[in-house]
């Protein structure tokens, strides 16, 4: 065979494979942007979850997010300015429980009503549920949390703990961390005011999917799983603290991860008001 011809077609051979791998290159990179069906679990989450014995050993969340989103381990408020408020559906009712005293299940929290520095639950206990280490609560809504959590898995909502209790110094040291790292004005909607945080209570939850998706992070409302929570939640004596559009009222940002733990009776009046705590026990954040 003449060498010209045989050059030739190496030329060819060599430019066609070429292409073809250019071509798979593509498709890998089209299918690496889709939203993925499933989210599979890294090797060390695939364990059972403690005290869910009906729960798979691979656990996936099979609906996805209207977007996909970026995990964050910080809370990530869009804003720093407060959002409109939503119209409450029903007027304030009154006061009828303590929101006053520190050890009251039913104590209101924020800005303008803290906590004394110097208090601790007396019956903080570890709360066994998945989380990265020992997380603490009161010995109530520690029992309360873990009924909910079993609940969650027989509808195959699969949750974690974040954080639980935190005294007023890891507050204080979380505030001066955001704030040197991302501002005053962000930090003054950030659920660590020391002694203005509902942690420090031992009544208040981070909770997140079992598989770390939107950790601290507001897409983790996108996920269809979370509608399961706002319909269940207050049965077991927890509502969630700070709503969307809700921030003028509370002086915290959109947290849909942070719930709160009030009893199964208040629960079920706030939730159904539709009203923040600060609205139905008609305690506004003073500003001025």
């Amino acid at each position: 065979m003449d060498k010209k011809y045989k050059w030739k077609l190496w030329t060819v051979l060599i430019l066609s494979i070429l292409i073809l791998i250019g071509l798979g290159y593509l498709h890998y990179l089209r299918k690496g942007t889709q939203p993925v069906a499933v989210v599979t679990p890294t090797p060390a989450e695939t364990l059972v979850p403690s005290g869910c014995p009906t729960c798979p050993a691979d656990i996936v969340i099979t609906d996805e997010p209207t977007s996909t989103p970026e995990v964050t381990q910080t809370p990530a408020p869009a804003t720093a300015t407060p959002e409109p408020t939503q119209e409450p559906t029903e007027e304030p009712v009154e006061v009828t429980v303590d929101i006053d005293s520190d050890d009251s299940i039913n104590k209101l929290v924020n800005i303008s009503y803290p906590v004394d520095p110097g208090y601790v639950p007396k019956d903080l206990r570890v709360v066994n549920i998945p989380s990265s280490e020992s997380e603490y609560l009161r010995e109530e809504a520690a029992n309360a949390l873990e009924q909910m959590y079993k609940a969650a898995c027989d509808n195959q909502v699969y949750l974690r703990i974040v954080d639980g209790y935190r005294s007023y110094s890891e507050q204080l040291a979380l505030y001066n961390y955001y704030e040197r790292v991302h501002g005053k004005a962000y930090t003054e909607y950030v659920d660590d005011h020391p002694g203005a945080s509902e942690h420090q209570l031992g009544l208040a939850v981070d909770l997140g999917w079992y598989n770390g998706n939107c950790q601290l992070n507001p897409c983790i409302a996108t996920y269809p799983q979370y509608q399961w929570l706002l319909d269940n939640s207050y049965k077991y004596g927890w509502i969630a603290r700070y709503p969307d559009k809700k921030s003028d009222v509370t002086h915290i940002t959109y947290s849909p991860w942070h719930f709160r733990y009030v009893g199964s009776e208040e629960a079920a009046k706030i939730h159904d008001s539709g009203l923040t705590m600060e609205e139905y026990y008609k305690r506004p954040v003073k500003t001025n």
